[in-house]
């Protein structure tokens, strides 16, 4: 296992503003041409990019962030029988946020910043967690299944990893970002299908979801930029 250590960065830099102005005129311009205020999307969109733009950074604080969204997103995920995602938002992410706050207290912070020190993967865990992964997802689609969710397959992909992602991030892993990426690709797809199908919340989580994306390859850029062997 390497361990590396996050170098200071300023908390809000013109990237960041980016992706908070951009979710906010998107929702609005989303609830003008629809017609309707999307109040719980936005809502939780918002709560969203403020938590991965504080992760991508290091910052423990986005744990707490991430315990409300993760309520909000829970409710809308069941409402729209994206089960898989229902159950690991409000059962798995929910506790694992306050978990991975305490985590990263524990893991320490480089000096004279709030950003945490992070890890990298060997590659045998690698192998084992890829194994692991395939395993999962593959009981995870055939149960969803039998339970009548939608896009069985999409969300059984994603709850495995999301799953993984959590993880990587409650330990400090940089390899977490990977699977953010793979993550919000993903999902970004599972919103526009259900958008499409007139799904309530559809289009603002897509939406979301794009900004997220945009910032996790952000956040690989950082975590790997800014860090230095020991």
């Amino acid at each position: 296992m390497t361990t590396f250590k996050m170098k200071t960065n300023k908390l809000i830099s013109p990237f960041d503003w980016f992706l908070f102005i951009g979710i906010l005129v998107t929702s609005v311009a989303y609830s003008v041409l629809s017609g309707e205020i999307d109040v719980l999307g936005t809502v939780a969109a918002v709560l969203n990019i403020i938590c991965v733009v504080l992760s991508a950074k290091g910052s423990r604080w986005n744990f707490i962030f991430g315990v409300v969204f993760c309520l909000i997103y829970a409710w809308i995920c069941f409402s729209t029988k994206h089960y898989g995602n229902a159950v690991v938002y409000g059962l798995l992410f929910l506790p694992m946020n306050i978990i991975g706050y305490f985590q990263w207290v524990k893991q320490g912070n480089v000096e004279g910043s709030e950003q945490v020190c992070a890890k990298r993967l060997t590659p045998s865990q690698m192998v084992i967690w890829s194994v692991f992964s395939f395993a999962l997802i593959v009981a995870s689609v055939f149960v969803l299944k039998k339970v009548g969710g939608s896009e069985s397959l999409t969300d059984g992909v994603l709850t495995v990893i999301c799953v993984v992602a959590q993880l990587l991030m409650t330990f400090a892993y940089m390899e977490q970002w990977w699977v953010w990426i793979l993550i919000n690709v993903v999902t970004v797809i599972m919103w526009t299908q259900s958008a499409l199908n007139g799904t309530e919340h559809a289009a603002i989580m897509a939406i979301n979801y794009l900004f997220t994306l945009i910032n996790s390859v952000n956040g690989l850029i950082v975590w790997r930029r800014l860090s230095a062997r020991k």
